[in-house]
């Protein structure tokens, strides 16, 4: 009776230490992404964000949206300036921030962004001069993405999960029109 006994405590104590694990684990989950999925928490969380350390500006505008897997990508702007968000979904369909950038003048970024199912080069930039698709050089191999006919895009492109560089180079870049006919990275910013 008595090797009972301490069996059923031993099955006690283990089930008791999973149930304060999975209720941490939960309970860290609840804390980290705090983030509703609607535009108004977006914004909030976004100038939240960008006002680290000193405050810039009281709101933003969504100029554009990209879902894609579990992340969330935003053009936004605010007074002269123009810059991009990401934020990430939780196990809890809330979400975290994850990182922004802005400055003043045309927004303009390209490089591979993770998610939970694998890279991608991501392209976020104005298109006011007719660009349709953009060829990208990464690691010896060439990428085409598709440019929507928008004034504000976010687009993206997959690339192995093994690709290795972060930024590419703007030098690896080009930008075609309807024509087939390069556009300059210059006309594109302006």
């Amino acid at each position: 009776m008595n090797k009972l006994k301490i069996f059923l405590l031993a099955i006690l104590i283990i089930i008791s230490i999973i149930i304060i694990n999975r209720a941490m684990y939960y309970q860290h989950i609840e804390a980290t992404y705090t983030i509703e999925p609607e535009k108004l928490q977006f914004e909030n969380a976004i100038v939240k964000w960008i006002n680290r350390p000193t405050p810039v500006t009281d709101k933003i505008e969504i100029k554009q949206e990209l879902n894609l897997d579990n992340k969330k990508y935003f053009i936004i702007t605010f007074g002269k300036w123009e810059g991009y968000a990401e934020l990430t979904k939780g196990p809890n369909n809330k979400y975290k921030m994850g990182e922004s950038g802005y400055g003043d003048g045309s927004i303009y970024d390209c490089e591979i962004w993770d998610t939970n199912k694998g890279k991608y080069i991501i392209l976020f930039c104005k298109n006011k001069v007719g660009v349709q698709y953009a060829k990208v050089e990464l690691e010896g191999k060439e990428y085409k993405i598709n440019i929507p006919k928008k004034d504000y895009i976010i687009t993206f492109c997959e690339v192995p999960d093994s690709t290795k560089v972060r930024f590419i180079d703007v030098n690896h870049i080009k930008f075609y029109n309807i024509n087939n006919t390069e556009v300059r990275l210059e006309a594109i910013l302006n």
